[in-house]
Formats: structure tokens, sequence, C-alpha cells
């Protein structure tokens, strides 16, 4: 199989963005039973770009579980980004991009640009890796490709059988 119809068994999150993170979180938790969120505020990441340029944007993000999906509420503090974008057009919030994890970072990027698919933001956290695609078109989303380490990954695997209970 090649790396691109590998990508559909990656899907692991559905990444909103939204006006206000504390009144997403109490609608998932009240509303649709994901049992708590880790929240991390006023996150930036390191070699920050949109666009193609540096970029400088700061967001409050949390992470939860409904079953085995993860969950990602982003909102936008301050500076140009696919968020800040996405809330201008979508005043309400919304579905903004579906998550893929994948081992081989650079090969999944590779395959996505070689379709045609333009990078429009990226960023990193020590050597968890990231980038939004544009696959809007095709979707009606951006698509993003991770990797994480394997620290955050048994950190969220903790936080997902309950076990983590620490805030940001």
């Amino acid at each position: 199989m090649t790396v691109t119809t590998q990508l559909a068994q990656k899907i692991f999150q559905i990444g909103y963005v939204v006006p206000d993170l504390h009144a997403a979180i109490r609608f998932f938790k009240e509303t649709l039973g994901v049992p708590d969120f880790m929240v991390w505020e006023n996150l930036m990441l390191e070699q920050q770009t949109y666009n193609g340029t540096p970029g400088d944007y700061v967001q409050s993000i949390a992470f939860g579980y409904a079953g085995d999906m993860q969950i990602e509420l982003i909102q936008p503090l301050s500076g140009e980004s696919t968020y800040s974008a996405y809330l201008r057009q979508n005043p309400k919030g919304g579905v903004q991009h579906l998550g893929i994890l994948v081992d081989d970072f650079d090969a999944a990027v590779k395959a996505m640009t070689a379709r045609g698919f333009k990078i429009v933001q990226s960023g990193c956290h020590g050597d968890t890796r990231l980038v939004y695609l544009d696959t809007g078109d095709a979707s009606g989303t951006l698509t993003e490709i991770i990797t994480i380490t394997p620290e955050e990954q048994a950190m969220f695997a903790r936080f997902k059988r309950g076990e983590w209970t620490g805030r940001q």
C-alpha cells in the first residue's frame, strides 16, 4: 500500500475551531458526554508558519476523547492563522480539520503535496510536528498531518484511560 492509501486508516482526530474554548468544553462534556478535556492556554508552537511565512499566532487548545476519536478544540487568541481565518468565515465555529497521525511525517507530507495540496500552516512542539494542508475543495476541511512523540502519545493514552489529571 502507498502512503496515501494508508492515510484514512490513521485518522484519529476531529479538530474544531471555536470562539469560546470553555463554552465548547462545557457543551462536549455536558451535552455529548465527553468525560474530560486536557487544556493548554495561550499556546504558541515552535517554528510556526502560516501561508509560507513565519507565523506569530497564539491559541488555547483542549483535547478530549469520544470513544477512540480525539476531539481537539482550538480558540485563536491573536495573530493570523488557519484558526483565525476559519473563525472569521464561521463566527460560531465548527469542524476545521481532520487529524491524521503518521509515523513517517515526511513521506505523508510529500504524498499529499505531490497530489497538489498546499501546506497552509505548520509548527512543532519539540519532536512533535504538524502541517495543515488545504484540502477544503476536496473535503470541506483542512487535513492535518501530525507525528507525535512517544512521550506525548503515552500522555494521551493515560488521559484517555482516565489516568492523567494534570492541567497546563
